[in-house]
């Protein structure tokens, strides 16, 4: 296999290369770059099998590099090697299709092993390109291709009527789809048209896009007609994308349903049928994709996606229940169902290096024998191992991040803040940042920052004659109409009314 090694430091070049060619003597290092420009020149010439790139470098650096190479080539393994352990960079190059990522200086096993994964990954790819069994693979589809939706499904999952309002004139039936867009550098032209021509027809939301991926929620229809023949809406729409653009998409759609807060099982449905869809077909339909397997199958993927929702959440007792309920589902040889346990621990581990715990560890300690029951107690024990991290990392960022958030919202609230500056600060997302504070406080985030700002606007009332107008500024309403029915509501009087007896007494 061929390697490219990208490293602006001519020190660190010579000692990974020893390092790597001492370890793994039938790598071929087929050139070294000192640029990301040069790592583009070098990897059309020779079109590697494996990269190493470095993230900091001079002019363009590695991730733009990587957006680069992986346009034209997806297939390229890339080890991202960086001296900078920060969560955003392993997000950016998470969503470039980099799956290692090395802090350096590296300890020799961690790189060995890193090494080690990579190859291993090849190896196996090629091997099943050379069988032709690179479409019998059905694990991790979900995981895989929709954990960049993540949030996306959470807000959905949780707030389904809130959506739903935005409009107001919608009603009937709706569902979920997951749209697959081809590979270019066109994603975003591309997805603002399928929005908009969406939009002529549907109510609807367009999620984030992830690696080409972005789901879609309509409520409701406009024209009912599009309901009784959405198989014709569907195939018209992806033709007319394709006169537009002269790429093809692929799109999977789940169930219909009458209800916002079902549009949830809408999109499960729509990501595993996203794992049945015909390219040449373009589409299918949650039912159609049920029927193209055996039941068994089918329930398969569907367990999957639960084990890795027990996960996400933390729970490992639901993971490993999950798991419990996946195993006799299993119909491969030994060998197989060896394989398999690797796979499903590699997918997990995608999960929890996602969320910023990069813990390796994972993906050690396996059986010595090739005996399946081992290799189940072993996938058993790291799938619980993981969701127990997860539990932990949210526990220990949720109580650090909720302390941090009040001292800042006591130290702002005569501000005009909003819930999302106050995420960005503990650099949590909005949705989770939302969630952990109700959880800890018992109370939303606009309560507690009325709650300051109100007992704030009744000490001024009492202990000062300034006018109401800038009392509501001083406590962080630009509006005092506004204050005044806020302060209402919560104290049963207006702030008027409160003053009167506070001053006569």
């Amino acid at each position: 296999m061929k390697w490219l090694m990208v490293e602006d430091e001519m020190i660190e070049r010579e000692g990974l290369k020893k390092m790597i060619t001492d370890q793994f003597p039938d790598l071929e290092l087929i050139g070294e770059a000192a640029s990301g420009k040069g790592a583009i020149h070098l990897a059309k010439e020779h079109n590697p099998d494996l990269i190493t790139m470095d993230i900091k470098m001079p002019g363009m650096d590695g991730i733009e590099a990587v957006k680069e190479i992986k346009a034209w080539n997806p297939d390229v393994e890339i080890i991202m090697m960086t001296a900078y352990d920060e969560f955003e960079y392993a997000r950016e190059v998470m969503r470039q299709g980099v799956q290692e990522y090395v802090l350096k200086p590296a300890k020799k096993a961690e790189l060995y092993a890193t090494f080690q994964r990579v190859l291993d990954g090849l190896e196996e790819k090629r091997q099943k390109e050379n069988q032709g069994q690179d479409k019998q693979a059905v694990l991790s589809l979900i995981q895989s291709n929709w954990m960049q939706a993540y949030f996306t499904e959470r807000v959905m999952e949780q707030y389904p009527e809130e959506l739903a309002s935005f409009f107001p004139e919608s009603s009937g039936t709706g569902c979920a789809m997951i749209v697959h867009l081809d590979e270019s550098q066109e994603h975003e032209e591309q997805q603002v048209w399928m929005k908009e021509e969406l939009e002529k027809s549907t109510y609807c939301l367009v999620g984030p896009i992830q690696s080409g991926h972005f789901p879609v929620w309509i409520f409701a229809f406009k024209d009912e007609e599009k309901v009784t023949n959405l198989s014709k809406w569907i195939r018209t729409t992806l033709q007319r994308f394709q006169s537009a653009f002269q790429k093809k998409i692929t799109i999977g759609v789940g169930n219909l349903y009458n209800d916002p807060s079902q549009l949830i099982h809408s999109y499960h449905e729509a990501v595993i049928a996203m794992a049945f869809v015909n390219l040449q077909k373009g589409y299918v339909l949650y039912e159609e994709a049920k029927s193209q397997l055996a039941p068994g199958a089918f329930n398969r993927v569907v367990q999957e996606k639960k084990i890795y929702e027990a996960v996400r959440s933390g729970d490992s007792d639901l993971a490993i229940h999950q798991f419990e309920q996946l195993w006799p589902l299993l119909d491969e040889d030994d060998e197989g169902k060896i394989s398999y346990c690797k796979d499903l621990v590699h997918a997990v581990y995608g999960i929890i290096k996602e969320m910023g715990i990069a813990e390796q560890s994972l993906l050690r300690d396996f059986p010595e024998d090739t005996n399946p029951s081992d290799w189940r107690k072993w996938a058993v024990q790291k799938v619980a191992q993981a969701s127990d991290w997860i539990r932990s990392w949210k526990h220990v960022t949720s109580k650090d991040a909720i302390w941090e958030a009040e001292e800042w919202i006591k130290a702002h609230f005569e501000e005009p803040i909003t819930l999302e500056d106050v995420a960005e600060h503990v650099s949590l997302s909005p949705y989770y940042f939302s969630k952990i504070f109700k959880e800890r406080l018992n109370k939303s985030f606009v309560d507690y920052v009325t709650d300051l700002r109100v007992v704030k606007a009744k000490e001024l009332l009492t202990t000062t004659d300034k006018p109401l107008k800038e009392i509501s500024q001083l406590v962080g309403y630009k509006d005092p109409n506004y204050f005044s029915r806020v302060f209402k509501k919560r104290v049963g009087m207006t702030p008027s009314e409160y003053r009167v007896p506070s001053m006569n007494s």
